[in-house]
């Protein structure tokens, strides 16, 4: 599920954005969605990443459910501030996918994983709930902006874990948080700052686990926002496709 509009300007400098996303080699299905979306009545924008699980139909439902009730929130009720908007967002999204299912008990486990990153007069704001993943680019700067709610990035944190054991620990991909699993869900916000001239946002999925931070960062800053996706994407099934792998990738460029 994917939403395009028309770039909105950001502060007299064009914002462009592209996605993409593929099965991979060892899934027939796709669970993942995503969505770039635009206020029309005021310099907005929203992008969403989200990873459902639940196998086939159920994950696919989960993360677009997701993708629609952040949409539906964030644009439909503008009270309180950004952040409190995008958590709304996120815990609408948590209602809709515990209360889906609930209604289908018998059919097994449904949830999904959520980033978010709201553009609003020139300002990056984030909300966050699992282990998809939102970076940013400069030229001389790369950071990621999240932090994975898995077992084994939690044992990281606690010092149980070095990043090179986390990276391959048996429970990487155990997650701590997702949207629909619990009737309430702790969703991680943030203000990035200014949007600047040559940024560059990676929103993704965890299909792109394989890939090292100097493989994003040269995509990412090496093409255009659509080109570099489908290169991400590409690079990922050369690495064995073993997951749905989904990026987008946001640039404001010089006006």
């Amino acid at each position: 599920m994917s939403w395009w509009n028309e770039p909105t300007s950001q502060n007299s400098a064009p914002v462009t954005a592209g996605a993409a996303s593929d099965a991979g080699l060892a899934r027939d299905e796709n669970e993942d969605a995503y969505g770039d979306l635009a206020s029309q009545e005021a310099e907005e924008r929203l992008f969403i990443v989200a990873d459902g699980m639940g196998g086939h139909e159920r994950g696919q439902e989960a993360s677009r459910m997701t993708v629609a009730a952040v949409q539906d929130t964030f644009f439909g009720v503008r009270e309180g501030t950004v952040l409190e908007r995008l958590r709304r967002g996120l815990c609408e999204a948590n209602e809709r996918v515990y209360g889906e299912a609930e209604k289908r008990e018998t059919e097994g486990s449904i949830g999904t994983t959520a980033t978010a990153a709201a553009l609003v007069e020139g300002i990056v704001y984030l909300a966050h709930v699992g282990d998809s993943r939102a970076y940013r680019f400069r030229a001389d700067e790369s950071q990621q902006l999240t932090r994975d709610h898995t077992v084994a990035r939690e044992m990281q944190r606690r010092g149980a874990l070095t990043a090179e054991e986390a990276r391959s620990h048996p429970r990487r991909g155990t997650l701590t948080r997702a949207i629909g699993v619990e009737p309430s869900v702790d969703v991680d916000l943030k203000e990035i700052g200014p949007f600047r001239v040559g940024d560059r946002l990676l929103l993704c999925t965890d299909g792109l686990e394989t890939l090292s931070d100097t493989v994003l960062r040269e995509a990412v800053l090496g093409h255009s926002p659509q080109r570099a996706c489908e290169h991400l994407v590409q690079r990922a099934n050369e690495r064995g496709g073993h997951d749905n792998a989904t990026a987008l990738v946001v640039h404001k460029a010089q006006s």
